[in-house]
């Protein structure tokens, strides 16, 4: 449901100038697919399941570290 996010995004925006929304993705994210989240422009994801059922909890949060810098920050630059 990725085309949601963008649609998420412009009602945040509605809110106002001086208010800043974040818009969250969850549900099914892995730092495998969460670059798609940011792509569309999600400002974080929430990888719950796939953080806390991975063998190595550290390693696979820092995956989703590695994945939030490298798409997050270029994507959302210009909202954040």
């Amino acid at each position: 449901e990725l085309q949601l996010i963008p649609r998420a995004r412009r009602l945040c925006e509605q809110t106002g100038p001086h208010r800043r929304v974040a818009v969250v993705a969850i549900g099914g994210i892995t730092p495998d697919n969460a670059r798609h989240a940011f792509m569309a422009g999600a400002d974080a994801v929430a990888g719950i399941s796939s953080l806390f059922e991975a063998d190595d909890v550290y390693a696979q949060a820092q995956r989703f570290v590695e994945c939030f810098q490298r798409y997050a920050q270029d994507s959302n630059s210009s909202s954040i």
